[in-house]
């Protein structure tokens, strides 16, 4: 075979994958983009679930016709042997991806600009692998007839092994990225320091959000307030805020901070300046897979009041353990209590939830106050009684500030309540922890219904406690629902474990491949009078 035939027949190969190597490439630049970036993440998402990440049958079936092909190319075999071997490799090729299209991602890939760089660093290492091929190959002798296995190899690469190349890249754009970062950072301060709003922090395990929407609600009453919108917690979500939408009249900053890793919290502390006001929601073991043990979750939470500049005022619920332990220990700040037990600070009782509406009393000394809310969950009067804490911080009295919370909704997918044909459909889908799965069950409880189903994939990040809260799980939502559908393998196998254990029938736990075929049984089993929960959709880096 001459080498202007062969590599024809290399090109023709490598166009007939390039739709499956696209898919795998795209595929592990969007595991990067979810996992922050994080190389060593990303590595062992891969570790965990690259293979069995659609068609893994497919994949290792490419692999061996790739290596049969391969060897026949350098063996030289009859040309028709190698023939039938190219038609089958292509076939795949273009096969496969049709067959097993990639699935509907929960959170799409966001083309930013570093995503665009992401994806010039993998032509660079491309670019880098053809030229050791090419050198290899020539070290070993190989004949221009070899030209044919060149691009199928690139192609084969980006289908089997895309998390390596993508690795490499996310390495090489490392010092380039981190300058922008610098500059972005730095030019955030900058304008933040010329505009000196106050700067009110909000962290915790769960409920960081909704604490921080009702929270700028209640400001908003008296002040001009900037929040970091949707989950925007990193230091370059809000680097990004600032940047974009911090006006000069700004009098109020009200900053959702979130973190992965012990440290994280303090840096966004020293890009605003540290905080005039702080709370910590509630600790628990969510991300215990990234911190290692509640102990460290706990520094890394605490790091917001360690950022709390002194004269401010550090507001803690003392309704959860964890955050009574860092309140007790706060010295260097004033320390303000709130739960639901009579003596605090502020505390909240007579809790009363319907489809519809949800009201308590909150007390304030010798004030009371009764809080009316379309916001449904006995779990949420925390988040109430945080906002209400911090509007009286800011010279808000407890009047005016629960008059602000009636016309609010829920945030999107974070137990919102609707009803469908007749029956209640508890939307928490956006992400889960325990404390927040309980307090969901809770709300399933309290609505009134006939019969009640629980739709959900588990939990996780929890580390080394996965397999115990995962079954604890289950056996709550035995003694709450009539119905339970597991979505997925793991971590839903010790949800229905659970569920089977406290004694739940089997007929009534219900195993689904995905949520398209859980929700293809509701529509069998659903009937007017009923309530279902969807808790949890898990993101795509743990699907």
């Amino acid at each position: 075979m001459s080498w202007p035939l062969a590599l024809l027949i290399g090109i023709v190969l490598t166009a007939a994958w390039l739709l499956w190597a696209w898919q795998r490439l795209r595929r592990a630049v969007h595991i990067l983009q979810l996992e922050e970036y994080q190389t060593a993440r990303m590595l062992r998402w891969s570790l965990r679930s690259w293979l069995d990440d659609r068609a893994p049958a497919a994949v290792l079936a490419g692999t061996v016709i790739f290596a049969a092909l391969s060897a026949s190319v350098l063996a030289g075999w009859p040309p028709a042997v190698i023939a039938v071997l190219a038609v089958v490799f292509a076939a795949a090729g273009i096969a496969v991806p049709l067959r097993f299209p990639p699935r509907p991602e929960k959170k799409p890939l966001v083309i930013t600009m570093r995503v665009r760089r992401l994806f010039g660093a993998l032509a660079i290492v491309y670019a880098a692998i053809t030229a050791v091929l090419i050198v290899v190959g020539r070290a070993l002798g190989a004949s221009g007839v070899a030209l044919l296995l060149l691009g199928p190899a690139l192609a084969w690469l980006a289908v089997a092994l895309a998390p390596l190349p993508a690795a490499l890249a996310n390495l090489l754009a490392l010092p380039l990225e981190e300058a922008i970062k610098r500059r972005y950072r730095n030019d955030a301060a900058r304008r933040l320091r010329r505009v000196n709003p106050k700067i009110v922090g909000i962290t915790g395990s769960f409920g960081k959000t909704t604490t921080k929407e009702l929270v700028a609600a209640v400001l908003s009453a008296r002040y001009r307030v900037l929040k970091t919108p949707e989950s925007y917690n990193n230091v370059m979500g809000v680097t990004r805020t600032i940047r974009e939408r911090l006006q000069d009249d700004c009098e109020i900053f009200v900053v959702e901070m979130g973190m992965y890793r012990i440290g994280e919290i303090r840096d966004i502390c020293r890009l605003v300046g540290g905080a005039d006001a702080s709370a910590i929601v509630g600790i628990n073991e969510q991300h215990m897979e990234r911190t290692g043990s509640i102990e460290n979750t706990m520094r890394a939470k605490y790091e917001i009041v360690e950022g709390t500049k002194p004269g401010g005022v550090a507001i803690f619920n003392v309704d959860n353990p964890y955050c009574a332990r860092l309140a007790d220990k706060t010295t260097h700040v004033r320390v303000v209590r709130i739960g639901t037990r009579p003596g605090l600070d502020l505390w909240a009782d007579n809790v009363s939830v319907t489809p519809r509406l949800m009201r308590f009393d909150v007390h304030d000394g010798e004030t009371t106050v009764t809080v009316r809310t379309r916001l449904l969950g006995r779990h949420l009067v925390i988040n109430f009684l945080i906002a209400l804490a911090f509007g009286r911080e800011f010279g808000i009295d407890l009047k005016t500030a629960a008059a602000k919370f009636l016309p609010l909704t829920p945030v999107s997918h974070r137990l919102s309540v609707s009803e469908v044909d007749g029956t209640i459909v508890i939307d928490d889908a956006y992400s889960a922890n325990v404390d927040g799965a309980r307090a969901a069950l809770t709300l399933l409880a309290d609505l009134p219904a006939e019969r009640r189903h629980v739709v959900t994939p588990g939990l996780v990040e929890l580390g080394a406690a996965e397999v115990e809260r995962n079954r604890e799980f289950g056996a709550h939502i035995a003694r709450v629902a009539t119905t339970l559908l597991v979505v997925g393998e793991r971590p839903g196998t010790y949800v229905r474990e659970g569920a089977l254990a406290a004694g739940m029938p089997p007929d009534r736990v219900i195993a689904c491949p995905d949520l398209a075929a859980a929700q293809a049984h509701l529509r069998a089993l659903l009937r007017p009078g009923d309530a279902v929960l969807f808790e949890n959709d898990l993101p795509d880096n743990y699907r």
